[in-house]
C-alpha cells in the first residue's frame, strides 16, 4: 500500500474537529500535530477541561479507508487518562504518540482495526504506564464527513496486561471488556490507572458465538 500520507481536506478536517470538541468535550487540551507521515497524516486532540479526565482523539486516521471485510472501513482512535496527567507531561504525549503510531498500522498491513482487536502497545508505552497491549472496543457513536460516503467510527484503546490478552485469545476480547467494566465500572479505562491483573473464568461456547455476532454488527 502507498505511503504517500492521505488527509482531509480543509472542509472535513473543520469538521471531525468540530464533531470531537462535540460529543468528547472541549477546553483544557492541545492539539499534537504531526510533523513527518507515512500512510495518514494523523493529528491528536488532547481534550482536557480542569479537574477531569482526559480524553485523546485523532483525526487523520479516517481520511482512508482500511481493508476490512465489513462496512466499517474509516476510523479514529480514543484513548482516556486521568487529571493526574498534565496535558504538558512526557506521558500525554506518549498517548499521543502512540494513537498516531497505531494509526498507520491497518494501512502499513494491508488490513483493519476494528472491535474485538486485540494490538502490542509500544516499549516506550509499556514502560509509561506497564501495559503490554490494547483491546479495541467501537464506540457508539460515528461522524458523516462531506464528500466521504462512509461514516467515521470511534475505536477506543483499552490497556491490558499480556496475561488478559491471552485469556481474550482463548475467550473473546469482548467478554473480557465486559468483565472489566462491570468490576471496575470505567475506571479500568484509563492508561495511567494502575490495577490488578483480571482473569475471569473461561466462557462457554455459546457466549463466544454471541460475541462474534457482536463483532461483525
Amino acid at each position: 500500500m502507498k505511503k504517500t500520507p492521505y488527509l482531509y481536506n480543509t472542509v472535513q478536517s473543520e469538521e471531525i474537529q468540530q464533531f470531537i470538541s462535540d460529543n468528547f468535550g472541549k477546553g483544557g487540551g492541545y492539539i499534537a500535530h504531526e510533523i513527518k507521515s507515512e500512510y495518514v497524516h494523523t493529528d491528536t486532540m488532547l481534550i482536557a477541561p480542569e479537574n477531569t479526565d482526559r480524553t485523546f482523539v485523532t483525526f487523520g486516521m479516517g481520511a482512508r479507508k482500511m481493508n476490512t471485510p465489513n462496512n466499517a472501513k474509516r476510523c479514529e482512535l480514543v484513548m482516556c487518562a486521568t487529571k493526574n496527567i498534565a496535558t504538558q507531561s512526557k506521558e500525554s504525549f506518549i498517548i499521543s504518540g502512540e494513537l498516531a503510531r497505531i494509526s498507520k498500522f491497518p494501512f502499513r498491513e494491508d488490513t483493519w482495526l476494528g472491535t474485538g482487536h486485540t494490538m502490542d502497545a509500544s516499549e516506550e508505552f509499556k514502560e509509561a504506564f506497564g501495559y503490554d497491549f490494547f483491546a479495541f472496543k467501537k464506540l457508539s457513536l460515528s461522524a458523516k464527513l462531506t464528500g466521504i460516503d462512509e461514516d467515521i467510527d470511534f475505536l477506543l484503546l483499552v490497556p491490558i496486561y499480556a496475561e488478559e490478552r491471552q485469556w481474550c485469545v482463548n475467550n473473546h476480547t469482548l467478554a473480557f471488556l465486559d468483565r472489566l467494566n462491570e468490576k471496575y465500572d470505567g475506571t479500568e479505562f484509563n492508561a495511567d490507572v494502575q490495577r490488578e491483573v483480571l482473569l475471569p473464568e473461561d466462557i462457554d461456547e455459546d457466549e463466544i458465538d454471541d460475541y462474534n455476532f457482536m463483532t461483525v454488527l
